[in-house]
């Protein structure tokens, strides 16, 4: 219950390297409000710095190819 009630409440902070890019963009996608959440808009996120570089036209067309992640241990 507690927890709950801190992910609906509490604000996120970001360490000082986080771009406000990037702080807007986690900020939309974590919001604890699900009907803000929804109303995220396709064109918005696409707007952000984060984004301009991804060939959208590419992905939507399949012709992207996703280079996998191999984390370092």
């Amino acid at each position: 219950e507690q927890l709950l009630e801190e992910i609906q409440n509490k604000t996120l902070d970001f360490p000082k390297w986080v771009t406000s890019d990037v702080k807007i963009l986690l900020k939309m996608l974590l919001n604890p409000n699900p009907m803000e959440r929804s109303l995220i808009s396709f064109s918005k996120l696409k707007s952000l710095t984060f984004f301009k570089s991804y060939d959208w036209l590419g992905l939507i067309e399949k012709k992207v190819k996703s280079i996998p992640y191999i984390p370092k241990i």
